[in-house]
């Protein structure tokens, strides 16, 4: 919710999703703080469990066989590398960039099929995107075409501290 440049960082994330997909949901435990947006909301099935279960919660909300997920903490998506996603999904496999630091979780074209695999690692006190990844199947869109498609790699750069709040607003200008 914080400002970089005249938008939210949330609105930089959605202006360049909206365009990709039919409907935006935004997994919060606070839907007030962004009714601003006019978009659709949803908790977390169990608060405080972590990102895996913002993904189920977002993906059991979901009303299409695909989740298109992005971290609302990531201003600069590349639209190229979102649609790059898009373009691989095949079957139920879960559709990831593949970085030098391994598969990225976000951002991701998810099938909302596997919401019943992230039950069971849930339940079974796994809660960390790794193990969903390491569960499969994983289609991964290749560190070549990441750079082609993001050549800067922005797309996974989010905002947890003041120094990188400082650096996205270095950017922005």
């Amino acid at each position: 919710l914080l400002s970089l440049g005249e938008l939210t960082v949330i609105e930089h994330v959605v202006s360049c999703v909206q365009p990709l997909v039919g409907q935006i949901i935004v997994v919060t435990n606070d839907p007030d703080s962004v009714t601003f947006l006019g978009l659709a909301t949803t908790p977390d099935i169990t608060p405080d469990k972590g990102p895996l279960m913002g993904l189920y919660s977002g993906l059991s909300a979901c009303t299409t066989p695909w989740g298109l997920v992005v971290a609302c903490d990531a201003p600069f998506l590349s639209g190229a590398l979102l649609v790059g996603l898009l373009e691989r999904r095949q079957d139920n496999a879960m559709v990831l960039p593949l970085t030098e630091r391994g598969p990225q979780p976000m951002p991701g074209l998810y099938p909302t099929s596997i919401a019943s695999t992230i039950a069971g690692l849930l339940e079974s006190g796994r809660s960390a995107m790794r193990d969903l990844i390491a569960a499969g199947p994983v289609e991964l869109l290749d560190i070549a075409d990441i750079k082609r498609l993001d050549p800067e790699g922005q797309s996974f750069m989010d905002i947890d501290t003041p120094e990188d709040l400082a650096t996205a607003r270095i950017i922005a200008e």
